[in-house]
């Protein structure tokens, strides 16, 4: 109804202005469109600034058309009525009004001042309107630019329904760290007013859209990628298209990669299967493990001595999953530590767990399973197998001191009913919640809904949550203070939370090289394998090599002394030469690295060997049979033996190794003088860092790169890349006989 007087107020003042009435026209016009423009900014243009451009092209169109149509009221010229002034007022912002005033019959002699307000609107219009198009082009474009010159680089994917999530990263990151958000609509809400975020829109599953997008000098420089789509199989199928398209991190760096996969079993089965040594180290992230740990945070710190779990569904088995996996950090740390180390993180090492439900049974035979799954043993759970009531409820916490109660599943009037008799900490599901309630309602009732990030959290994923334990190893050892890398976790730099991250998965990455598995362990804790010390040092190289590049990469320099504020630091050397403390303290790192993931359910165990495969020898070599006893050296410096009688061989490139007679005559066959062409076939697979082979001439540890070749009696020896690329030719497999 006030839309309709004002519109027909500015009519009036439009046909004022032509009858001569220009002051109270003039007033009720302009009025009018103030009228208008508040009312409508009122219902449209709340918290977001993308409506206000709208709502100004949508006023300026109105305005121009009610005085255009005023000022052209009674004038037709002797055309259509109604069709003509429609088409004239189109013209006003096509920049060719017409003016039939003077010359047509019918139309006053002189241009109302309506239309020239009209013209003056429509030009205003179409003003805003290029603006708005160059400026939004611009924007884009410097985004791009920003993203594409980035330093280092977090990419993420499908962020529209995690904003939350997102700007967490953003704030995570460290100076000269970029986040960008790659989305399918322009930015919006919390994506478009984020300080700590780029984002921009784009063909999200294009690949060349994505290659475009990439830093100028190449991808390495992307440190880490976080695929936050709610369909599984999108992210999966976007993360096929990154690993073509992004190179890892050069110098033994591992690229990181978020993959959001939501039901628990199916993220824990993924995360462990995806790891592997191509150069990335890929963690999934569950709003239901997430929310669990989230739970298990508020329970935190108030000396609660029973949580109470009520439900079967997945959230219930991540809550139980959580809690075990506390109780492992806390033991872990405990070991490695003499002091009394006092972790604020949970409380559930001291606290009782009863899971409560008609099909609790069947919950924690699905936890002992998940646990033992992966070579981890199963905490014990109380089970009380009955509807939830508020009698049950009441029996479950009956005798303890300060209980909480987690309704994982919808529960009605039950959490309130609870909260208003007694003083428990109650936590219930609402499927119409985002995150954990800060205040409570009933009692100490809040409710909860599951989410990817919620406001206690600083990181959501598993390395960085590992890192952050490792860290606390790190200071416990230590000492809080000595270095600005030695703070609290919550004081500590981006940059060095960076840093803890980046050894926590060039770890797992490089754990692939050297024969490590994380898989499932299905014997149990009995079959995980210890760790050898040739593993270990192979490792800590690989550490050493990723630490050096990601200092360098942020200023960092060799020097003398140590100096945080110059950024320098006397161990940015190679690894040979490091001075043998150091070396020390690079291999306790990678030993508390892999206490840590043991304590988070991930037992190192020795991955299967490659499958064996023929290869055809070839080339020539030069062979001198010894009288006495010999040594010689392999290219790593490793001394192996040769006796009497084994013959010396010396390869094009110089390379020398010992061989006995018969097994010279059985794979050479002799040219002329000292030289012998190699004949036969052998089996080959290629070897982890790391390894031992137990050669006729000694144990050999091999080094990435190298080929463990076995001969028909057995025999194993060690060849490096290089050689043998050149003189070992693969026998191609036969073709499967069909019919």
């Amino acid at each position: 109804m006030a839309t309709f007087v004002v519109v027909t107020g500015l009519i009036a003042a439009a046909n004022g202005l032509v009858a001569g009435a220009l002051p109270a026209a003039v007033a009720l016009a302009y009025g009018g469109t103030i009228a208008i423009t508040l009312a409508t900014y009122r219902h449209l243009a709340r918290g977001s600034e993308r409506h206000l451009s709208v709502l100004a092209a949508g006023l300026g169109v109105a305005g121009t058309t009610i005085l255009a149509a005023g000022a052209y009221w009674h004038c037709s010229a002797g055309q259509l009525p109604v069709l003509t002034q429609t088409v004239w007022i189109a013209q006003l912002f096509l920049g060719a009004p017409e003016n039939p005033f003077g010359s047509a019959p019918g139309c006053p002699a002189q241009q109302p001042l309506a239309l020239l307000l009209a013209r003056s609107l429509a030009l205003g219009v179409v003003f805003l309107g290029a603006a708005k198009l160059v400026l939004s082009l611009s924007r884009r474009y410097v985004t791009s630019m920003r993203i594409r010159s980035a330093q280092d680089l977090v990419l993420v994917l499908g962020a529209e329904s995690a904003g939350d999530y997102v700007s967490a990263v953003g704030r995570a990151t460290g100076p000269g760290t970029t986040t960008a958000a790659v989305i399918d609509q322009p930015p919006t809400g919390l994506l478009e007013r984020s300080q700590e975020v780029l984002a921009i829109d784009g063909a999200v599953d294009d690949p060349s859209f994505l290659e475009r997008l990439l830093p100028l000098r190449g991808a390495s420089r992307i440190s880490s990628v976080h695929l936050v789509d709610p369909d599984p199989e999108t992210n999966l199928r976007r993360l096929d298209v990154l690993r073509t398209i992004v190179t890892p991190p050069r110098r033994g760096e591992a690229l990181r990669g978020v993959v959001r996969i939501d039901d628990p079993w199916a993220a824990e089965e993924w995360r462990r299967g995806a790891l592997s040594d191509d150069g990335w180290v890929v963690d999934s992230l569950s709003t239901y493990e997430v929310t669990a740990r989230a739970l298990l945070r508020q329970t935190a710190g108030a000396d609660h001595d029973h949580i109470v779990v009520s439900g079967s569904g997945p959230l219930a088995l991540a809550l139980c999953a959580a809690a075990a996996q506390a109780m492992r950090e806390r033991k872990a740390i405990r070991d490695l530590v003499t002091d009394d180390y006092a972790d604020e993180g949970t409380t559930t090492d001291t606290a009782r767990l009863t899971v409560l439900g008609p099909q609790a049974g069947d919950l924690t035979d699905n936890h002992a399973v998940h646990q033992r799954r992966y070579g981890n043993s199963s905490e014990t759970l109380v089970v009380m197998e009955t509807p939830v009531t508020r009698a049950s409820v009441e029996r479950a916490v009956s005798g303890a001191r300060s209980p909480v109660v987690i309704f994982t599943e919808e529960a009605g009037t039950l959490p309130a009913e609870l909260g208003a008799r007694y003083p428990w900490a109650i936590y219930a599901y609402s499927s119409a919640a985002t995150g954990i309630a800060k205040r409570a309602l009933v009692g100490q009732v809040r409710y909860f809904g599951l989410a990817l990030w919620h406001d206690d959290a600083d990181a959501s994923d598993t390395w960085a949550r590992l890192a952050e334990r490792a860290h606390k190893l790190y200071l416990a050892r230590y000492g809080v203070g000595h270095s600005t890398a030695a703070r609290p976790w919550a004081e500590l730099s981006p940059f060095y939370r960076g840093s803890n991250i980046r050894q926590v998965t060039t770890v797992l990455g490089g754990a692939a090289k050297v024969g490590i598995s994380w898989g499932p362990v299905q014997e149990g804790p009995a079959g995980v394998a210890v760790v050898t010390p040739e593993q270990i040092r192979a490792l800590a190289e690989t550490e050493h090599e990723s630490w050096c590049s990601y200092y360098l990469r942020h200023g960092w320099k060799a020097a003398m002394h140590r100096d945080d504020a110059m950024r320098t630091h006397p161990a940015l050397v190679p690894w040979s030469e490091l001075p043998p403390e150091a070396r020390d303290k690079a291999e306790k790192g990678v030993r508390d690295a892999l206490v840590m993931l043991d304590a988070f359910g991930y037992r190192p165990h020795q991955a299967a060997a490659g499958p064996w495969r023929r290869f055809v020898r070839s080339g020539r070599v030069k062979a001198q049979r010894q009288s006495t006893d010999f040594a010689w050296r392999t290219d790593d410096g490793q001394r192996l033996q040769g006796r009497a009688g084994d013959w010396l061989v010396t390869g094009p490139d110089g390379r020398q190794w010992s061989i006995t007679d018969v097994k010279l005559r059985a794979t050479y066959t002799y040219v002329e003088g000292e030289t012998w062409a190699r004949v036969g076939s052998v089996l080959a697979r290629p070897a982890f860092a790391g390894e031992r082979i137990e050669t006729l001439e000694g144990g050999y540890v091999a080094v990435a790169g190298d080929w463990v070749v076995q001969d028909d009696d057995g025999a194993q020896w060690a060849v490096p890349a290089e050689y043998f690329a050149i003189n070992y030719v693969e026998v191609p497999a036969e073709p499967a006989k069909t019919g």
